[in-house]
């Protein structure tokens, strides 16, 4: 038991440092909590998949609240190709806002 509770601590350690790294690398466009959401979900959509980045870009991509952050983060959808997934729902975008 104590080697499992060892190990998921290094791999929090792990995932740490990855985000850090992340954050650091993302484009400035986007807020602190826009940059952290997407830290996140590409630590962590190593492991869980397409289908949840797809998920969670999609989400912050529609609660975006200017059209920059929207680019940004389709850049990202499609840098890591989750653009093209089913879960990739992000409606139209309206030009008059």
């Amino acid at each position: 038991m104590p080697y499992t509770l060892f190990t998921g601590l290094i791999l929090s350690q792990q995932q740490s440092t990855n985000r850090k790294y992340i954050m650091s690398n993302l484009p400035t466009k986007l807020n602190k909590s826009q940059q952290r959401d997407i830290a996140k979900i590409l630590v962590n959509g190593a492991s869980l998949g397409s289908d949840y980045m797809a998920r969670g870009l999609s989400a912050l991509y529609r609660s975006a609240m200017k059209t920059s952050q929207q680019n940004e983060i389709m850049a990202i959808a499609l840098a890591y190709g989750v653009a093209s997934n089913n879960e990739f729902i992000v409606g139209n975008r309206c030009a008059y806002i």
